[in-house]
């Protein structure tokens, strides 16, 4: 699909516009994104290259080609490749993100820095996402202990992921 902004290169991302209260999505190609990005956050080009052209390279990491593994990928469930992924900007069903999983931590890595939530927790979910994550934690560790033969330690980190299990299950 072409750029529906300047007609000449492929589009690569959905971008959703919106002008006087209307929403419009294109499909649009690169560098026609970084200019209606910049227009709608009021950046000119010289603030941009005063950032050191933060922008274009932010934009540059979104999309981003994984390697020759994930372009020959494709979702099980409803067959959208990474290549499709690529040019439309979009997952073609929920079980996309578990098939692009890798690749697409890869780029929330690059975007964000983290691949995982930093921000605050609600109150009513704090102590159920400590548990979750320390859950995760020690499974890590778990999985190092075996893989190191040292089946005391793992046996002591099993009973303590059961353990926090058992609170989840009573708490709920």
């Amino acid at each position: 699909m072409l750029c529906q902004h300047c007609h000449e290169k492929p589009a690569v991302i959905s971008y959703l516009v919106t002008r006087e209260g209307q929403q419009k999505e294109m499909q649009v190609c690169q560098d026609c994104l970084e200019e209606l990005m910049k227009e709608d956050l009021g950046i000119s080009k010289t603030m941009d290259e005063g950032l050191g052209g933060v922008l274009s390279a932010m934009l540059q990491m979104m999309i981003q080609d994984p390697g020759e593994e994930a372009r020959g990928r494709e979702c099980p469930h409803c067959h959208t490749s990474w290549k499709d992924f690529k040019d439309t900007g979009r997952l073609g069903c929920s079980q996309c993100y578990q098939a692009f999983a890798p690749d697409l931590n890869k780029i929330i890595k690059q975007f964000h820095g983290q691949d995982h939530h930093q921000g605050e927790i609600p109150r009513s979910f704090q102590e159920e996402v400590y548990r979750d994550r320390k859950i995760m934690d020690l499974k890590a560790q778990l999985d190092r202990a075996v893989e190191e033969e040292n089946y005391e330690q793992a046996a002591d980190l099993r009973d303590q992921i059961n353990g926090l299990k058992e609170q989840a299950h009573e708490s709920h």
